[in-house]
């Protein structure tokens, strides 16, 4: 059962697609990985600041902390929720590549008042995956189905392989579908973004 803040994104990925210019082949999207790994990357600094504690990691604390310097009107149940939603390792702690998610959350939730918030280079990156996004959800119901997601590749039998098997990795509730979380996570790591103890 998906929750209100699930319902939410759904809606608002929804609401993306008609005002936004989907992927028209593959390749033009990979064309784009190294602009949105730089929009990801300007993020870096941000969650420096906002990890207090210089664990490496951003907690419940600090996350509510950063939502008030970005002076977003968010309610307490609603940045637990998007803690919850963001830390898909289920460890109580936010990376800095689940933080990259979790400003995309926020981004989508409240696309007004992050307006300016952030580098504009993330903003055309969390675009970015949003076309992306868009390219696959051929039924444009906001989730990805396996189907469509395969049907992006037919004809082309390894690249089929190969996305079969990471459709398996990215559906990390094991739902049969991809959320849009789940797929940036994995937007992520295919555009080479890495958190900071992995780069070492």
């Amino acid at each position: 059962m998906a929750t209100t803040l699930q319902e939410k994104l759904v809606n608002s990925v929804k609401a993306h697609k008609d005002h936004c210019t989907p992927y028209k082949t593959l390749n033009a999207l990979i064309m784009k990985f190294s602009q949105v790994e730089a929009g990801f990357q300007a993020c870096r600094e941000v969650f420096k600041d906002f990890d207090r504690d210089n664990s490496g990691a951003i907690d419940r604390k600090e996350l509510a902390e950063a939502v008030g310097k970005l002076d977003l009107k968010v309610p307490g149940e609603m940045i637990d929720a998007v803690f919850d939603e963001s830390d898909l390792d289920k460890n109580e702690n936010i990376s800095f590549k689940e933080f990259v998610v979790t400003l995309s959350i926020l981004y989508l939730i409240k696309p007004g008042e992050m307006k300016g918030k952030a580098e504009n280079k993330f903003e055309a990156a969390v675009e970015s995956v949003i076309n992306a996004f868009h390219f696959f959800d051929k039924n444009g119901d906001g989730m990805l189905e396996k189907e469509e997601v395969m049907s992006a590749f037919k004809g082309q039998d390894s690249a089929e392989n190969i996305f079969s098997t990471r459709f398996e990795e990215m559906d990390w509730d094991h739902n049969g579908q991809i959320s849009f979380v789940e797929f940036m996570f994995a937007f992520e790591s295919w555009v080479g973004l890495e958190d900071e103890e992995d780069e070492e």
